[in-house]
């Protein structure tokens, strides 16, 4: 996983997909080479491919970091409702996760809804007053 890691850091996308497909063969029902995948397909402009790899993690197990890359990827593909439920998942279960905030908040900035917006700024500035992304985001709203 460590030499995967390592070619996505670099964006050699051919070695990390070979090297993370050796490990997801090897042992299947490891959650961080499949959602690295999903990583790799969305870069290489597979975004269904990537979706699917990462519904698949979430068929096995609910985390808010799957739920995070759903979310981002079914708003590149135009499902903003399921971008954004996707979204309320992940918050819901771990609502001091930052990246996860910051990307909502990001999201709900470019999609035009300024209410939803200013309340989950208010909300992410709440249970992370010390993030400099999400205090600078709920400057926004402000």
């Amino acid at each position: 996983v460590e030499v995967a890691r390592l070619a996505v850091q670099a964006g050699d996308w051919k070695v990390a997909k070979e090297r993370l497909d050796a490990v997801i063969a090897a042992e299947p029902g490891l959650k961080e080479p499949r959602q690295m995948r999903a990583q790799v397909l969305a870069a290489e402009g597979d975004l269904a491919g990537a979706l699917a790899e990462v519904e698949g993690v979430l068929a096995e197990t609910r985390t808010a970091s799957a739920l995070t890359a759903a979310a981002m990827l079914r708003l590149r593909t135009g499902d903003l409702d399921g971008g954004f439920a996707a979204f309320d998942e992940a918050i819901a279960l771990d609502p001091y996760l930052a990246n996860t905030r910051v990307a909502y908040l990001r999201a709900l900035a470019a999609s035009g809804q300024p209410e939803r917006f200013s309340e989950a700024a208010a909300e992410a500035l709440e249970k992370l007053p010390e993030d400099a992304e999400v205090r600078g985001l709920a400057g926004i709203a402000a």
